[in-house]
């Protein structure tokens, strides 16, 4: 009798471990996926760029085919 209660005692400690366990694992894993950053899609990517040139145009007071001129024009010295 005393060992099925020890036995009882014991198995119930440990899955109250396993689950302790289990349950600081689980936030430490969230914990670092929630530091992982979220890749936005390539539409969302090219649509900021293009606002950004529309932008930078609208300052300048350019086109977005004058900035290219400008940026590939060959240097000179």
């Amino acid at each position: 009798m005393r060992t099925i209660r020890f036995t009882r005692f014991f198995a119930t400690h440990i899955f109250i471990e396993a689950i302790l366990w289990l349950c600081i694992r689980f936030a430490l894993v969230s914990r670092f996926l929630s530091r992982i950053p979220v890749r936005p899609s390539a539409e969302t990517v090219n649509f900021r760029k293009f606002e950004n040139l529309k932008t930078i145009c609208d300052i300048l007071e350019c086109t977005p085919n004058d900035l290219f001129e400008e940026y590939y024009r060959p240097k000179q010295d």
